[in-house]
């Protein structure tokens, strides 16, 4: 009897191997620019706050953020702008000490539940240096938010971390 449900159960399953396996599958392209990235594009002007939550002291800088095409150099180091329906590229402006390694970091995109926009990076090793996430509401208001330590003291002994926010209105 157990010979007989090894049989079947091998049939069975060598019959989904074989039904299962259509050559003619396609691997479905990015899409034209028409899903998030393209309600999340442009410029939003607004306000840094940098809290220190060591000492619980903020500071605000005025500032502005962009949401760009992404961008990126190719193996034949021409720069390539991408109409992606799951990427941009962020830009901050470098005028504040918002502690980033850099002024501009690519990030992944996807709409929400409440038709915004949600935009993230979860590797710290992305060119800003911290992982950051964001969101544009439907009605163009930015929302940028991340965490940053910054080591001081001899040897980087001392950390301190900061906790970092922009919100701003589409231009």
């Amino acid at each position: 009897m157990k010979a007989l449900y090894k049989t079947l159960l091998l049939c069975v399953s060598l019959s989904f191997v074989l039904i299962g396996c259509d050559d003619s599958t396609e691997i479905p392209s990015s899409g034209p620019l028409d899903h998030a990235e393209e309600l999340a594009l442009g410029t939003y002007v607004g306000e840094w706050t940098i809290l220190n939550t060591t000492d619980s002291t903020s500071v605000i800088y005025p500032g502005t953020v962009s949401l760009d095409p992404y961008t990126y150099i190719n193996k034949e180091d021409v720069e390539v702008t991408e109409h992606n329906a799951n990427r941009v590229n962020v830009t901050v402006d470098g005028n504040a000490d918002i502690y980033l390694e850099s002024n501009e970091s690519a990030c992944n995109t996807q709409l929400n539940s409440a038709k915004g926009i949600t935009f993230w990076n979860l590797t710290s090793s992305n060119p800003f240096g911290v992982t950051y996430w964001g969101k544009v509401s439907t009605t163009g208001n930015l929302i940028l938010k991340y965490e940053a330590l910054v080591r001081t003291g001899r040897g980087g002994k001392n950390i301190t971390k900061y906790s970092c926010s922009f919100s701003g209105d589409k231009q």
